[in-house]
This record gives C-alpha cells, sequence and structure tokens, in this order.
C-alpha cells in the first residue's frame, strides 16, 4: 500500500485532477491538520470526474473552509514568505491549532 502525504502528494497520479486552487489549500491546510491518503482511496474510491463535489474526495482532501479565513491567511503568508524557516512555520501551524 502506498501513502501520500504533504510530502509527496504531487506523486499522486490524480493529483492534475485536483484543480490548482484546491491543491494552494491542501498545502496550506493540510501544514495545520494531519493529511493521509492511500493508494486505495484514491484509486478506488474517489470518482475522479467528479472531483470536487465527490464526496470521498471531500472527506479526505483539506478544504480551505477547514480554517477560518484568519488562519488559512496567516498560514499562506507565512508559507509563502521568503524568509519563512521550518520553525517558523511549525509555530505559525501550532499557533493556529491552540
Amino acid at each position: 500500500m502506498i501513502f501520500y502525504s504533504l510530502n509527496n502528494i504531487s506523486k499522486l497520479p490524480q493529483y492534475h485532477l485536483i484543480p490548482n486552487e484546491m491543491r494552494e489549500a491542501l498545502q496550506v491546510v493540510g501544514t495545520v491538520l494531519p493529511f493521509r491518503v492511500n493508494n486505495y482511496v484514491a484509486e478506488n474510491l474517489i470518482n475522479w470526474e467528479k472531483v470536487p463535489l465527490d464526496p470521498v474526495f471531500k472527506l479526505t482532501f483539506m478544504d480551505k473552509e477547514m480554517l477560518s479565513h484568519d488562519q488559512y491567511e496567516r498560514m499562506e503568508h507565512t508559507l509563502k514568505a521568503s524568509h519563512s524557516t521550518k520553525t517558523d512555520i511549525m509555530e505559525t501551524a501550532n499557533s493556529i491549532r491552540r
């Protein structure tokens, strides 16, 4: 079984079927909340022709609305800032989780 997380999600064969805006949200929200999907779910349970409305996709993949607007903006800003370190990213994520 293959597991996909933020570190290797781009290797998911269907990754290109996820709209760009949703890919960005996956990165932002997935930095705060845990994300993992296995190849069985991705290959057999998600109807990729109906993404983003497919119910299993919605249950499995991160959505922008999983964070408040302010939380999303904070994490997005931290991820995009050229001076942000891994420590900065983790501190922002932990602050949001609290």
